[in-house]
């Protein structure tokens, strides 16, 4: 799942990106799950991945 909004702005005022900032609007959790985890890992190639 990526974040929502207001976590997306404490990631970059952190200085760091979020990979997913287009899912940081949408209003509800299922709209930021993410479904193939290589959308993650291949596609958008993090350095780092933090889970709560």
């Amino acid at each position: 799942m990526t974040p929502i909004g207001w976590v997306s702005e404490l990631i970059g005022i952190a200085g760091v990106e979020d990979i997913f900032p287009e899912r940081a609007a949408e209003p509800g959790a299922r709209e930021r799950v993410i479904e193939n985890p290589k959308d993650v890992v291949i596609t958008r190639q993090p350095d780092i991945i933090i889970g709560c």
